[in-house]
């Protein structure tokens, strides 16, 4: 199995997604969030749905980082 490698590009475009949403959040007047969709979602439940998914990363980051052999948490 090829390891993958490290794209400081994909790690730098994380970050900056981060910070656009972090921004939209701080900005945007919470009922136009609840109020604009998408297809059948709303701006706030994407955003709950992206921080959901970046607390995963950061604790599968984590683990890769801490432990000598992480497993998934995913069977």
């Amino acid at each position: 199995m090829e390891r993958l490698r490290y794209d400081e590009d994909k790690a730098f475009l994380l970050a900056d997604d981060a910070s656009t949403i972090a921004r939209i959040v701080r900005t945007v007047p919470v009922d136009r969030l609840r109020a604009t969709k998408f297809d059948q979602w709303t701006a706030v439940e994407i955003i709950g749905h992206v921080a959901d998914a970046a607390e995963i990363f950061a604790d599968r980051v984590r683990r890769c980082v801490e432990e000598s052999v992480p497993a998934s948490a995913i069977p």
